[in-house]
């Protein structure tokens, strides 16, 4: 594609534009459903005017970037193929994941179907060890998210999937996915119990990705050839546009990253500590079982009526070699007359 045909080249595949479709209308179905289930109340399940924004904002978003003329671009320039998965990988899975769209989705199946679908997540991942909050699934996720994009900058996996439709439709699905399992266990994160590890997985994410970002940025050679014979019609060189998708990655994406990381910790700022248990409140909390707080049980008398514990012992006073027992009094004998 010449620089002079750019804008022309749309691609209107009919396989992106049946996934938009069917994606929108089971968001759309799930939706409704919602709102006449829980119609004038307040449940959580309420699905808010903001999040079908973002929802629909994501799907507009990843129908531009699989069909515009940016799609034909990323053929040719490693810069424009940057910029495609930044959009693809970042950006609209957070509004998607923002949107809801997975929950909402799974509440427009039926009964039947939605009972099979939490049958099998629980046989596949079962619960408490494997939920969404998990550590396990959080590490699992941002695996997974780095891991698609340094399998596809491989030189010879990003020329591989320039060639095969499979494989670059195999890459936009696995770049998607990703970006939705990281952004959905980051915001999943059950705060009063986790702490912090939704910004610790943004963290480990952004670190993973921006070890790639400063390699195509440093590297003193080009890495990709297959854009060597048409990338100087936009008046770059090979390792020019493999700097300049460097440091887009770098920069406009780890801006994402960073942006989320600090929502997030703001988030975990304002909900405060967690709340003490009764077991953490309790003065025996820790200790072995059988084994008395450090004040001990209130001492009884011999007549079995318990008596207030008095106030701790100081540091200077005698330790008594027993329990305090009560001193009694003898009633006094009357006198006796004087002979």
């Amino acid at each position: 594609m010449s620089p002079n045909r750019w804008l022309t080249a749309w691609t209107f595949s009919p396989a992106v534009l049946v996934w938009l479709v069917l994606a929108g209308a089971a968001y759309e179905r799930g939706r409704r459903q919602v709102r006449a289930r829980t119609a004038g109340s307040l449940s959580p399940r309420v699905v808010t005017t903001n999040q079908v924004a973002c929802f629909w904002s994501g799907l507009a978003l990843v129908a531009l970037v699989l069909l515009s003329p940016l799609d034909r671009m990323a053929e040719v320039l490693v810069s424009a193929h940057m910029a495609q998965h930044l959009l693809l990988g970042l950006v609209a899975p957070l509004l998607l994941v923002l949107g809801r769209s997975v929950t909402v989705m799974v509440w427009g199946l039926d009964p039947r179907r939605r009972r099979a679908l939490d049958h099998l997540r629980r046989q596949v991942l079962p619960p408490p060890r494997f939920r969404r909050s998990a550590p396990a699934i959080g590490v699992l996720a941002v695996g997974l998210h780095v891991a698609s994009w340094w399998l596809w900058h491989i030189p010879v996996m990003f020329d591989a999937a320039l060639h095969h439709g499979l494989l670059h439709a195999a890459e936009h699905v696995s770049l998607l996915g990703g970006g939705v399992a990281l952004w959905w266990v980051a915001s999943g994160v059950r705060w009063r119990e986790r702490s912090g590890l939704g910004v610790m997985y943004v963290f480990l994410a952004a670190f993973g990705t921006g070890a790639l970002a400063a390699l195509l940025t440093l590297a003193p050679s080009a890495l990709y050839t297959e854009s060597a014979v048409r990338v100087h019609q936009w008046g770059l060189t090979r390792l020019g546009d493999q700097q300049l998708a460097g440091a887009m990655m770098w920069v406009p994406g780890g801006a994402v990253y960073l942006g989320v990381g600090v929502m997030l910790f703001l988030r975990w700022l304002q909900l405060g500590p967690a709340p003490a248990t009764p077991a953490a409140s309790s003065p025996s909390a820790g200790l072995p079982p059988g084994t008395a707080s450090s004040r001990g049980p209130a001492p009884v008398t011999p007549a079995g009526s318990p008596q207030p514990a008095g106030p701790p012992r100081s540091a200077g006073s005698p330790r008594l070699a027993g329990p305090v027992r009560p001193v009694t009094r003898r009633p006094a004998s009357p006198a006796r007359p004087a002979r």
